[in-house]
């Protein structure tokens, strides 16, 4: 039986429609107007310009991080951040000469993680374990020519999380977590060469990866891709396009917290802040209220604060705007 049900699955997204997100002015041939053009056919989104680091603004994003994070322990969930890594942290050397990345982001995620540690949540360093990952992984963690991990990246912090998420959770013979299958190849066409111009794109072929069997179930639409909704979970991942089933991360986390996982996930452009919000507010937090939560934020998104339009849009809000809304739905009747 799959263990895992889901909710506010949207299409299957890609990162694409954050093109808008703060691009940056580039003026140098290795760089579009959307898309740094790496080495060896290595693809970076430019509006993650990791030239221009503002640990300012980190400082105030992190700050309502933490004390969102703080408000959901004291209405008794333990809280653990999946703070993703930039791409462009992890594979580094394949970035252009210029645009290599500045003095203060060499610590900008090790200083997150101080900061939403405060809060007493869990913050794994994915960063130090994704970049020793990489020299023992035959597979590369991220997509070369996209913005989202690979399914190995996904299952190989997912696994982590796992080994670290266990002391957080009573025992329970109860719940039992996701089978996993074997490995199937699938081709992957990257979100960022549909950003290039038309006479670049022929460059970046699809991609081949391995996929577990199982994490070929996708959300999309009103598809639920197979996924159950009486699961009786008390854990529940909240993220984006990252988490979704067809990389495998709740998957995999499931199977080694062996208990069920729920999942609620939309694009990246809505943003971490308003997706918490809709997920407190659904059916599947108020009928199944979990002990924990995984909270997925990108190292990229710590620079845009929730109120932040370019960045959200609509789901756009003031921080006391999200932290009161928060703080009401957690709060026991």
């Amino acid at each position: 039986m799959t263990m895992l049900r889901s909710a506010f699955l949207t299409r299957r997204a890609t990162l694409a429609g954050a093109a808008g997100l703060m691009i940056p002015r580039l003026g140098h041939a290795e760089l579009t107007a959307k898309v740094v053009i790496g080495k060896d056919g290595w693809l970076f989104p430019a509006w993650e310009d990791v030239r221009r680091t503002n640990l300012a603004r980190t400082k105030a994003v992190t700050k309502v991080l933490a004390d969102a994070a703080a408000a959901l322990r004291q209405g008794g969930l333990q809280i653990a951040f999946l703070l993703t890594p930039h791409k462009a942290r992890v594979y580094a050397d394949f970035l252009p000469a210029d645009f290599q990345p500045d003095a203060d982001f060499a610590g900008r995620y090790t200083m997150a993680r101080t900061d939403l540690q405060v809060s007493g949540a869990l913050v794994p360093d994915l960063q130090a374990f994704m970049a020793a990952s990489r020299q023992a992984q035959s597979e590369p963690l991220f997509f070369k020519a996209d913005t989202h991990w690979t399914a190995a990246g996904a299952e190989l912090c997912a696994a982590e999380m796992g080994r670290q998420l266990r002391g957080l959770l009573p025992a329970d013979a109860k719940r039992k977590g996701m089978s996993l299958g074997g490995y199937q190849n699938h081709m992957h066409t990257g979100d960022l060469v549909g950003l290039l111009p038309d006479s670049e794109q022929p460059k970046f072929k699809p991609e081949r990866f391995r996929l577990r069997s199982a994490a070929a179930l996708r959300g999309g639409g009103n598809n639920q891709g197979g996924l159950i909704d009486d699961s009786n979970a008390d854990v529940a991942v909240i993220g984006n396009s990252y988490t979704q089933p067809y990389f495998g991360f709740p998957l995999v986390l499931s199977n080694q917290l062996n208990r069920p996982v729920d999942l609620s996930w939309q694009t990246a452009r809505v943003g971490p802040y308003r997706t918490m919000l809709d997920y407190l507010a659904s059916p599947l937090f108020k009928e199944q209220r979990p002990v924990l939560l995984v909270w997925h934020v990108m190292e990229g998104a710590l620079e845009w604060p929730s109120d932040l339009e370019s960045a959200w849009g609509p789901a756009a809000m003031p921080p006391a705007q999200f932290l009161d809304g928060l703080r009401q739905a957690v709060r026991r009747a």
